[in-house]
């Protein structure tokens, strides 16, 4: 074999040795791409679980608090009666006391 066939036959495997490396490199990138994505999605779920609990308290303290607005609400409207009354109570009272004097 001549010297120069095994020049070039060396530099026909060093191309291959390159282009092997290269698509192994492209394997191992591609690989810690979907490790990463894979990573991404578990903390996106992890995440998505923790705001569905967040809203469910919220619901629930929102659901809790109708129950004192309705209550207040209640006392509200017991409290404008109770002026009412008041009010024509006064007015009896202020017509009792002319007559009595």
């Amino acid at each position: 074999m001549s010297d120069r066939k095994r020049k070039r036959q060396m530099l026909k495997r060093k191309k291959r040795l390159r282009v092997s490396k290269a698509i192994l490199d492209t394997i191992e990138i591609t690989q810690k791409i979907e490790k990463e994505k894979q990573a991404d999605l578990l903390k996106l779920d992890t995440d998505m679980n923790v705001l569905t609990d967040m809203l469910k308290d919220i619901k629930y303290l929102t659901d809790q608090q109708d129950v004192y607005i309705e209550t207040i609400e209640n006392h509200v409207l017991n409290s404008q009666c109770n002026v009412n009354k008041g009010k024509k109570n006064i007015q009896s009272a202020r017509k009792y006391r002319k007559f009595s004097l």
